[in-house]
């Protein structure tokens, strides 16, 4: 089952606050997938083809409230070829509400969509 939510602050580059908590069945360990949809038009027409969800980014929940949650940003390792997830990996993305600088760091909106998966294994 998902959820969908909406981003009310960015609380640091790495944590996101949601409009959803466990009023709305939001569980620590929870998947946030944050999106946008994107318009696509015809390369020779410029006619609207549709749109088209794109995944940003993917986050954790980690603290839950009545109204809200806090997410934070998936974290990855790298060792030995492998890519382990855990607290003492570094975040794999981070987001911010200004212009995106370097890789990894994704522009987000306060009022943005995402979805919430309830039913998902935690990560």
């Amino acid at each position: 089952m998902s959820l969908e939510a909406k981003i009310a602050d960015l609380l640091s580059e790495t944590s996101l606050v949601l409009n959803v908590g466990s009023s709305r069945g939001v569980k620590q360990g929870n998947r946030v997938i944050v999106w946008e949809d994107r318009s696509i038009s015809d390369p020779e027409t410029g006619e609207p083809l549709g749109t088209v969800r794109v995944t940003l980014a993917t986050a954790a929940v980690i603290e839950v409230q009545e109204k809200l949650c806090v997410a934070e940003s998936v974290r990855e390792k790298l060792t030995a070829n492998r890519i382990i997830f855990g607290e003492s990996a570094r975040p794999m993305y981070r987001f911010t509400t200004g212009p995106t600088i370097g890789d990894g760091q994704i522009h987000v909106e306060i009022g943005q969509p995402v979805t919430v998966l309830i039913d998902e294994p935690p990560f």
